[in-house]
Order: C-alpha cells, then structure tokens, then sequence
C-alpha cells in the first residue's frame, strides 16, 4: 500500500508516529518515549536539533523510503515549550480554519512538519486545547457515517465530544465547528491524590478493579453530600477503608469513580443542556478510561455515548485533507473497506463459513441492511474467491470484506485478486502476517496466548483474533489487555453469543467475530438478517453500558 501521510501524535510524554496509506489507513505504528517533556529542558537551537533528532528516530527511514509523503503533528510539539510555537486559533473554529493554520518546520534533511494548531475560547477564565482539535476532527470523520450522529436539523442541537484524559475536555460541536469547551484536570488531580498524599497510603492501584468501589464513588459526586465539592469527599477515600468498607483496591477505585462523577456534574452545572441537549454524546480516548466515563454516563442516563477509535490519527488526515497536504484519490474510494474502520461502526464480523458464490450477494445486503460492516469469507467454502468478488462488487465501501481460515502465505496474494480487504488467520503465523502487510491488506492473526499475541503484532498485525473466545473467556482477555501494547485491538471469535458478548466486551473486546450463530448453510437472507439484528442490537447495548 502506497504511503500518502506522516502522521505524528507529539505530546506531553510521548510520540506516536504513524504511517498512513488510501483513505488514512493506519500501515505501521510506532511508539517512543520522546514526549515533549523529556525534548523541552534544551532551549533555542539545542532544542531544536533535540526535536528534530527526535522526529529523525521516529520517521526518519520512511522520509527516505517515501520522499513525497507529507508530515503532518500534533499536540505539545506545537506549544511554547514544542518545536516551533503553532499560534492558537480562536473558535469557533472548523478543520478548514485549524488547516488553514498549519506552522511548517524544515529539518536540516528537507522534509517539512506542519504544526496543527491548537484552540483556544476567551472569556473571564481563558481555555485551551491543543491536540484534543484534531482528536475531534478525527471523531467526527470516524464516526460521521453513524446514523444519528449529526447534529438535528430542526433543534440545531451541537453534538458533544468527551476527551478524558490527563486534562479532560468536553467540547460542544455544531456544524462541524467547536464553538465552546470546558477543561478538568481530572486524571492528573488523581495522579497527585495518589501519589502525593495521604490517599496514597491506604491504597493501592493496578490491582484486580472493584467497579461497585467505582460506581458507588461515582453516586457520592451526584449526592447530597456531593456538593459540598470534592475537596470535601475525597477525604471518604480514606476514611471509608479506615472503617473496612473499602479494599485497598477499592479505594483508588472509588476515588476513580468519585472524581470522574464530579466532573460529570460538575459539567452539568455549568451548562445544564450540554449532555440532555446534545444530539449525540462521544467519546475519545484510551479505551479503558472512556468505558470508565461511558459507566457514569450511563448512571446519569445517557446511555447511547458512542466511542470513537483512532480519533487522533484519522483527525491528522482529515484535517492533511482539509490543508491539501494529502488529495482523494481512485485508491481513497477503495479505502472504505477497512476492518478497523468497519469495526468502529459496528462491531460485529460475520463469518460466512460453507457460503457458495451464487448465494454470497443476498447474504451480503441482508447483513448490511441489519448494520453489519464486516464479512469473512473463510477459505475452506466452495470456491471461496468467487463469494469474496461478489461480496466486493454488491456492498458499499464502507463494509469491510475479506478472508478467513489462510493458512499460507500465498493465499494472501489470491485474496487481493479478488478484492479482499483483510485476512484472518486460526493461527499466529507471522510468515502470513508480513505477506498481509506486503500486500496492503489488514491482517488479524488467530492468537490462544499473550505471547503469540505480542509477536504477531510486532510483526504488524493489525487486530489480534482471540481464539477461541468461549474456551479463553473474559479473565484471559483482561488478563492480556493489561500487557498488549497501548491501542491493540483484540476481536473475540469462537462461541460468542448474544449472552457473553456483554462480558467479553467488559474485558476489552473491540469486536466479535459470529459464525454459525449468524449464518450457516441453507439459512435463507432472510433469517440470516434476522439473526444478525438479535447480534447488532446485543453489541449496540452492550456499547452503551460497556464497562471495564
């Protein structure tokens, strides 16, 4: 797959570089510790060559690989303390006008940053954002296809988009513009509560989650006693284990519930009509700290909080786009048919096992028309290629379509002949997993431990097929989420039904692969439509009250 963009996440404490290929498919990740923190204590030209040795370590091979693709940062790289000071833009303010404010660094090699700028709102108490903007840009590409998400034509209701993290944003967007925000220091207050103060020496973090500890500290932010603000309650975390009513692990829990529960209200207060007003709620971010939001969300009530993934490097492009960096090309058209992206609508892979060719387009449309985006067509069907061309040329872009069951590496080539998207493998053969990469098509390798996880993705893998999910269950899944590299995915495929896929998403599945539950041969389009909408609606509420 040809590059078309650098794509650099430069923040605080690290660097995520990404190389992005049609449509702003992800190819190849890389992660550093090169944050701005660890650059910014040099000054003038020594900090300058410190940044520009940084942007070299991290992307400097695929410059001379790929000398027409442009680069394109965000984040700390471009504040006072970054490389080159990208000035704010006021809002409101739309991908166009973050675009047309891009600050170029030239490296002493030629090759050109452009520095996306960040936002800022003035008023009594000034508020600042800056790599959250294009975290919402990417958001509102990502997620735009999802119907409901616009903003009401008739209310003119904004949609609202939740960053947590370190500083949590909440930003109100109308017709594609931020036109105001709101800022909590939230994950950095419990970062010092825990470690800097007498909170610290009771409890104990990364142990086994205690969610009640964590729902109930969440119900005392929204309680009577909650307001007399949280200077007042977080002294409970404390005193609540004095009494024996919290663990160790409970506490920091708790405290986790407690503080994200006041900044819900808190957000509340400031304007009653940001989350029962919004036309939609979402979020971004680290997975597990947004289902962590997602839970007190929905204890609040709003339980239809959608998620969107790799909000920050689809932002890059999409705001690349907007600036005439990167152009829509034949290659884009086809670019819709990526597995992640298919996942982030729905998160459902229906695997077409025993399908024949004449047969595969009536299937397809009826599992698009209940919400599917992703379909498998394993390689041990009758003439399976044939259903795959059929699929490709009867759905929409939009809907992912590939191969299962490959066992070989020269099987790959075959599924790209015929207009396959992906392949997925039973097993963690890494020989295959590099012939997916060579031939521009995601790959998720079939994985039973952590270990062939970990090495099939430093070998590239896209996805990880958990497999089989039944058998493994949800306390491995968790068990490997704690160890995968930061933003992995992992599908569960392997006896998942409507009645586990609720706790298998609690574990961190980001998608389910469903086989015979779904479709097996001589069911009709018709039932097999009815049996994928039993599916979609099970995952659409388990995507409103995950939890983790």
């Amino acid at each position: 797959m040809r590059t078309r963009l650098l794509a650099l996440d430069w923040g605080t404490s690290s660097l995520r570089a990404h190389r992005l290929g049609a449509g702003g498919s992800v190819i190849e990740t890389r992660q550093l510790a090169l944050g701005v923190a660890h650059i910014s204590r040099s000054s003038g030209e020594e900090r300058a060559r410190a940044f520009a040795a940084a942007f070299e370590q991290a992307c400097g091979d695929w410059v001379l690989a790929h000398p027409g693709a442009p680069a394109i940062a965000c984040g700390m790289v471009g504040s006072a303390q970054g490389w080159r000071e990208a000035p704010y833009v006021e809002i409101p303010a739309d991908a166009g006008a973050l675009a047309g404010a891009l600050t170029a660094v030239v490296t002493d090699g030629g090759a050109t940053l452009h520095i996306v700028p960040g936002l800022r709102e003035r008023g009594r108490l000034p508020n600042v954002m800056r790599g959250e903007e294009t975290q919402i840009a990417g958001a509102l590409d990502e997620l735009g296809g999802l119907a409901g998400l616009a903003p009401d034509a008739a209310s003119g209701a904004p949609i609202l988009v939740g960053l947590p993290g370190t500083h949590s944003k909440w930003a109100q967007v109308g017709a594609g513009r931020v036109l105001q925000f709101d800022t909590f220091m939230t994950g950095e207050v419990y970062d010092a509560l825990c470690g800097h103060t007498l909170l610290g020496r009771t409890l104990r973090r990364g142990g086994d989650r205690d969610l009640a500890a964590f729902d109930r500290g969440a119900r005392v932010a929204r309680s009577p006693e909650g307001r007399a603000g949280v200077l007042s309650t977080i002294f409970s975390a404390r005193t609540l284990g004095l009494a024996g009513e919290l663990s160790p692990e409970g506490q920091a829990d708790y405290l986790s519930g407690l503080l994200i529960g006041h900044e819900i209200q808190a957000l509340e207060d400031l304007d009653r009509h940001a989350l029962d007003g919004a036309a939609r709620i979402v979020l971004a971010g680290e997975g597990e700290l947004c289902a962590r939001y997602r839970r007190v969300l929905a204890g609040c009530g709003h339980r239809g909080v959608a998620l969107a993934r790799a909000a920050a490097e689809r932002g890059l492009w999409s705001l690349a786009r907007a600036a005439g960096l990167v152009a829509d090309s034949p290659e884009d058209a086809r670019a819709g048919g990526s597995l992640r992206a298919a996942l982030g609508r729905c998160g459902l892979v229906a695997i077409l096992r025993g399908i024949r060719p004449e047969e595969a387009r009536a299937v397809g449309e009826a599992l698009y028309a209940a919400g599917l985006r992703a379909i498998e067509v394993p390689l041990n069907s009758p003439d399976p290629l044939a259903s795959i061309r059929a699929l490709r040329e009867s759905l929409a872009s939009d809907c992912a379509v590939g191969a299962g069951t490959v066992l070989d590496p020269a099987a790959v080539e075959d599924v790209r002949r015929a207009g396959g998207d992906f392949v997925v493998t039973p097993h963690a053969d890494l020989a295959v997993v590099r012939a997916a990469r060579a031939a521009g098509l995601e790959v998720a390798p079939g994985a039973a431990t952590a270990t062939e996880a970990i090495a099939a993705l430093a070998a590239g893998a896209d996805l990880i097929k958990m497999f089989p999910a039944a058998e493994l269950g949800a306390g491995t899944l968790a068990a490997w989420r704690a160890v995968l590299p930061a933003g992995s995915q992992v599908i569960a495929v392997g006896g998942v039904t409507t009645d586990n896929l609720a706790e298998l998403a609690a574990a961190g599945a980001a998608g389910f692969g469903i086989g015979s539950a779904i479709y097996r041969p001589g069911l009709g389009a018709g039932e097999v439509a009815a049996r994928a909408a039993g599916f979609v609606a099970a995952w659409r509420a388990t995507c409103t009250t995950i939890t983790v």
